[in-house]
């Protein structure tokens, strides 16, 4: 298991082996101290997380994130002393699957980082008979279908979707969403599971462009509805 860290403040890089080191000593730490070389390690690697900061010396982490995501390289972990609500969005925008806010608390970090590794790790192996109405998955938590129609979401949103399907109508709570994606409901705001549910209302759109699927119950968390 190899994980990416770009960041240039050499004693976060080497707080961050020392935890992640505590619950596998066989991952390999690979580290870029600029953007412009990360996305060369990121092109080249086959990598199973990446955590990136957003204040590097040579271009926006804005703008390394943006290109990373594009071949969809591996998940992404924002690690920032940014800690603006725009941003914060924006980068869930973009597809991250976490973003922790420096200064961190150690056993968090390592929680969320665990969290992370583990449903992202098993995409390939993934079987599930659960059906909604119309809605199934294929072969991969990310390969959703509806009738003949396929999208393809973030495993994230995969996991989001597979829980609101197994609840066949009732009403998902945002900790019951916290606790399936980060086993942590103080690891999320409900900012963030909503960034989530609307890229995936946006996806699936195209099933039926009249129809709101995932209905949210404000306050609450969200249900979603068969056909």
């Amino acid at each position: 298991m190899k994980i990416l860290i770009i960041e240039d403040d050499a004693k976060i890089v080497d707080t961050l082996d020392l935890l992640i080191r505590t619950f596998d000593k066989d991952i390999i730490l690979i580290n870029s101290s600029s953007g412009k070389e990360g996305l060369k390690i990121a092109a080249r690697e086959q990598l199973n997380l990446i955590i990136l900061d957003l204040g590097l010396p040579d271009m926006s982490g804005m703008d390394v994130l943006r290109t990373i995501r594009k071949p969809m390289v591996a998940p992404i972990v924002v690690l920032t002393i940014q800690d603006s609500e725009q941003t914060i969005l924006q980068a869930f925008e973009l597809g991250v699957e976490d973003y922790i806010i420096k200064p961190f608390r150690a056993l968090e970090l390592v929680a969320r980082i665990r969290a992370i590794l583990s449903r992202t790790r098993p995409t390939q192996q993934f079987h599930s008979s659960t059906t909604f109405g119309k809605w199934k998955f294929g072969n991969s938590i990310c390969d959703l279908r509806f009738g003949n129609d396929k999208f393809l979401l973030t495993i994230t949103e995969g996991q989001m979707f597979h829980k609101m399907m197994d609840s066949q109508g009732e009403i998902v709570s945002y900790n019951e969403f916290a606790r399936a994606l980060w086993g942590s409901k103080l690891s999320y705001t409900p900012n963030t599971l909503k960034v989530y549910i609307n890229r995936i209302r946006k996806k699936i759109k195209p099933a039926d462009t009249n129809r709101q699927f995932i209905i949210n119950v404000p306050g609450i968390g969200y249900y979603l509805i068969p056909h």
